[in-house]
């Protein structure tokens, strides 16, 4: 009985050492082709445009190239949202209350960027 007590845990240890060395954002890998990729979104008003810069694991920039949407709303909701997404490096990040139209557009136009730039 001790003995399998002594298999067990060993296999619940080796397991969780495992575990833990394939977790992370990218185990090892890189994630993108290092660039500046464009990228659109349907915005509040029409298309926003953006250039989104990565290297091999991270994003580094985010830039609206052109858009429609509201000076001051949406362009406010453009900068917090891309600041966010460099700070977490992920453009899963929440809307902007109150610019949901416009930061849903640029979500969009990151992610297509991504896209483009993600390693297959």
């Amino acid at each position: 009985m001790k003995h399998s007590y002594m298999i067990i845990t060993g296999f619940l240890l080796i397991s969780i050492f495992l575990a833990c060395g394939s977790t992370g954002i990218n185990s090892g890998r890189d994630l993108y082709h290092a660039g500046t990729y464009e990228g659109t979104g349907e915005g509040y008003f029409g298309l926003i445009k953006v250039a989104v810069t990565v290297t091999e694991n991270a994003v580094t920039g985010v830039e609206v190239l052109s858009h429609a949407d509201t000076e001051g709303i949406g362009t406010t909701a453009f900068e917090d949202l891309g600041q966010e997404i460099i700070s977490v490096n992920s453009p899963s990040v929440d809307v902007v209350t109150g610019a949901t139209g416009s930061s849903e557009g640029f979500l969009a136009a990151v992610n297509d960027a991504l896209s483009k730039a993600r390693i297959k």
